[in-house]
Formats: structure tokens, C-alpha cells, sequence
């Protein structure tokens, strides 16, 4: 923007005495509580399908999340039954399916966010891949491959503990999901 100062030659101006008023002065710190908090709101604000492994936006690789627990296996959902929910679509192999998320949908959540259970409890974690799982506790773990899923499970309560302590992810490349154990 550019402004344009004139001033007329015939008008003159009286001078007047200086007003001096106290200047108040923020807090010591205030700009350093302003920026940590911007800090921690920011990314709160729209990541929540970072928070979850949705590749071209679909959570599960397009498993149906509730098919582990109601058929005991991983059941391909179908695109015309989806739901979009914390930024990310869901499939569902049936409607009733899509009900039962919908009522309770952090009961069928991937824990760690869909990312490897075993990857997680070593902290390099990495997607997993949903034919690979097993529910624990009534919850949902997957893990990268069959040789991942066999090592989680000699000790899954001592995975558990240890993916627990790494999470969420430290490393900026990971930081994309969390457990959703409340």
C-alpha cells in the first residue's frame, strides 16, 4: 500500500504540550506461553487423519474394522458402505457393521493408530498391514507381516508395555497416530 503524505503550506499547527502515560507492559513470559501454546493447539487443529494409516484417505486399508471382532477376521469393507470419520473414510463389509462403528467407534479403532504393534513397542514405526492382526484385551493390533505378528505374540503384554512408552512417536516422520486406550 502506498500512502501519500501533503501538507498544506498556510495551515500551521500549535504546539502542544507532551501527554505522557503510563505504558503497561505485559507479563515477563507472556510471548513464551503464547508461542507453546500455539505450538501444542496448531497441530491439534485438522491432523486427526495424520493421527490414523488412511493411504488415499481410507482408514484399514479398506478392512472392515469391526469384521475382527464380529467374524474373527479380516473382511474387506466395501466402498458403498463407508463412513468418513476423523477425516478419513471407513469401509464396512455390511451396514450393521457401519451401525456398530458408528455407535461406539473407538471400540473397533486399530490401536497405535493402525501402525505395527512390534515396530511401535521397537520405536520405528511403520503401517501395518491389516490381514495381520490379532485383538488382545478386546482391542485391535495389527502388525507389518506374519514374521511381525508371531514375534508380538510370544510376549504381548511386554510389546504392549514397551509400544506404549514409545508412543505417540517422537521421530517427525512417524508422528501420525496415537493409542486410543482411554
Amino acid at each position: 500500500m502506498l500512502c501519500i503524505m501533503m501538507s498544506a503550506p498556510s495551515l500551521r499547527t500549535a504546539s502542544l504540550p507532551a501527554v505522557t502515560a503510563p505504558v503497561r507492559r505485559p507479563p515477563p513470559g507472556w510471548l513464551t506461553v503464547c508461542i507453546l501454546l500455539l505450538c501444542w493447539a496448531v497441530p491439534a487443529l485438522g491432523d486427526t487423519h495424520r493421527r490414523l494409516v488412511a493411504p488415499q484417505g481410507v482408514a484399514v486399508g479398506g478392512f472392515d474394522p469391526v469384521a475382527y471382532f464380529a467374524e474373527g477376521r479380516a473382511q474387506p469393507g466395501a466402498p458403498d458402505i463407508a463412513l468418513r470419520w476423523r477425516g478419513v473414510r471407513w469401509h464396512f463389509a455390511t451396514p450393521a457393521h457401519r451401525a456398530a462403528f458408528e455407535a461406539n467407534p473407538k471400540a473397533y479403532l486399530p490401536q497405535f493408530g493402525g501402525f505395527c504393534a512390534l515396530s511401535v513397542a521397537q520405536g520405528r514405526p511403520v503401517p501395518a498391514d491389516p490381514e495381520h492382526w490379532a485383538v488382545i484385551d478386546g482391542r485391535l493390533y495389527m502388525a507389518e507381516g506374519a514374521a511381525e505378528l508371531a514375534r508380538f505374540m510370544t510376549d504381548p503384554q511386554g510389546m504392549l508395555r514397551a509400544a506404549r512408552s514409545n508412543w505417540p512417536p517422537r521421530r517427525a516422520e512417524a508422528s501420525s497416530a496415537e493409542d486410543e486406550r482411554d
